[in-house]
């Protein structure tokens, strides 16, 4: 998020911008999105300038450059491409975000190895690949050799695909929460890490 407040220094000209501290989501014991190096707050209480820079981390050039996945101003949530919704109150101006921008940005995929632990928070299935493997996981889904393995919703014949340097064996099955699960099959190669079970279609 270094080039993301840098980028608001110098389009908005607003220099004081919170970012890295090793801290704890509050009332747990898993790190926050800042102390992942995730997070920033642009520290204002202009309401035009404060909405001129959640706009453009939510919907803009900012968005598109530093993956935004969260915009929190004046107890409004801009959530993964939805529209600001409003907030309950949590008691402050602070909490509330009437005096800073708060926004965050998407995983970007990495390996999780052998005896380390991985908490996905977002309440949906999710992919642990960056976006370069996701384009090329994507475009072996809509691949021929995938179109004619015989898939269709309670399952398909077992398909062999290479990508990326990976090799996937197996059966998948299309589920009703739209994710495509690997049944009795096997990742080999560069993905075998990255790979989580689930992937969306």
């Amino acid at each position: 998020m270094a080039a993301a407040r840098q980028y608001v220094i110098d389009v908005y000209g607003i220099r004081n911008i919170g970012g890295y501290a090793n801290r704890n989501i509050a009332g747990t014991n898993v790190k926050s999105d800042y102390a992942m190096g995730k997070a920033i707050d642009v520290m204002t209480s202009n309401l035009s300038l404060g909405w001129a820079v959640a706009n453009d981390l939510a919907y803009g050039e900012a968005r598109r450059r530093f993956n935004i996945e969260n915009v929190i101003w004046q107890q409004s949530i801009f959530s993964n491409g939805g529209p600001f919704k409003r907030m309950a109150d949590r008691g402050s101006i602070t909490q509330n975000h009437y005096d800073h921008v708060h926004a965050d940005t998407y995983d970007t995929g990495g390996i999780l190895r052998h005896g380390q632990v991985g908490i996905n928070l977002s309440g949906f299935s999710e992919r642990v690949l960056n976006p370069r493997e996701t384009v090329a996981y994507e475009a072996g889904v809509r691949s021929r050799e995938f179109s004619s393995a015989g898939w269709s919703g309670g399952g398909g014949s077992p398909v062999n695909i290479s990508l990326e340097g990976a090799t996937i064996t197996g059966r998948f099955e299309f589920g009703s929460d739209g994710f495509v699960t690997l049944v009795d099959g096997r990742i080999d190669g560069a993905l075998n890490d990255l790979y989580r079970q689930k992937v969306r279609k």
